[in-house]
């Protein structure tokens, strides 16, 4: 690692810098966002590192000069914006999904420490209305995209030294409800393939799922858009709450991060009890 006192490099010395390095951990490579860049004095230290590429982000206009001594010394390994977390969304690189052609994952860093395929769709119908091609269409979002992006980033998860994967089921998979066959079906799917893959990348790579039900998202806004259609959701789960994407984010980090490493080939129930508790 490099002097951080030397003529190149911020002369800040953050605090608790040595305890942040530990826990990143950029002496193999990958990339970091710093949303506190400040005096560039974290990303200084983490692109002193080879391999390793930094987004900084901080919304005071002063920044931007220790932002462009770090830009010329390690040009395209570093990006700044002078803007709040909040607006990163604007930046973000996306690349569509186009299931009849190769996907090109050339974009991606070359090490990937975790994978998260969370597409999903919610056609609740009685069976007898739903067209194969619905049933085909929510396979295509739920499997097929899921193994096509997965095949192609596949050997950037095989190079890290711990690599998890994470997918999303439904708990209309364990818990046979009406209306949720063609998403029952498809999920169905993801869970046999977790734990297909779990068996077959181990001990390199994790695979787990998360079985959720239904959550306060825009996705579910049409079943949550009245008080009683809340009271009524909430009345389903024995927990008598609505889950949130802020609750559900909490057991992927937990199954990315190191804490989860021995845990694979699971299928996390995420749903107030519904799938597994019965209080009336």
């Amino acid at each position: 690692m490099k002097n951080l006192s030397s003529p190149q490099d911020i002369s800040h010395y953050p605090v608790m810098l040595d305890e942040v390095l530990k826990i990143c951990n950029p002496i193999n490579g990958g990339d970091f966002i710093d949303c506190t860049f400040g005096y560039g004095g974290f990303s200084n230290a983490i692109l002193s590192y080879p391999k390793t590429k930094v987004i900084a982000l901080d919304r005071d206009i002063q920044t931007k000069k220790y932002a462009e001594k770090i830009k010329k010394n390690y040009k395209d390994r570093f990006s700044f914006y002078n803007k709040k977390f909040s607006e990163l969304s604007k930046n973000i690189t996306t690349k569509k999904l186009d299931l009849d052609e190769d996907y090109d994952a050339d974009w991606l860093p070359d090490i990937l420490d975790g994978f998260i395929y969370l597409p999903g769709t919610i056609n609740l119908r009685p069976f007898k209305g739903l067209k194969p091609s619905t049933f085909i269409d929510d396979f295509n979002i739920n499997i097929l995209g899921c193994v096509k992006i997965l095949q192609a980033v596949l050997p950037r998860l095989q190079s890290s030294e711990s690599a998890s994967v994470v997918f999303f089921s439904t708990v209309a998979v364990k818990l046979g409800m009406p209306f949720h066959s063609s998403v029952s079906a498809s999920k169905g799917a993801i869970e046999g393939l977790t734990r297909s893959l779990a068996a077959e990348f181990a001990p390199k790579i994790r695979v787990n799922a998360i079985a959720p039900s239904i959550l306060n998202t825009p996705m579910s806004e049409k079943f949550l858009n009245s008080e009683t259609k809340i009271e009524n959701a909430r009345n389903r789960h024995p927990l008598k709450e609505i889950g949130s994407a802020k609750d559900i984010a909490e057991i992927v980090k937990f199954l990315l991060i190191d804490e989860s490493k021995w845990m694979t080939g699971q299928i996390i129930p995420f749903d107030g009890g519904m799938s597994s508790v019965k209080t009336n």
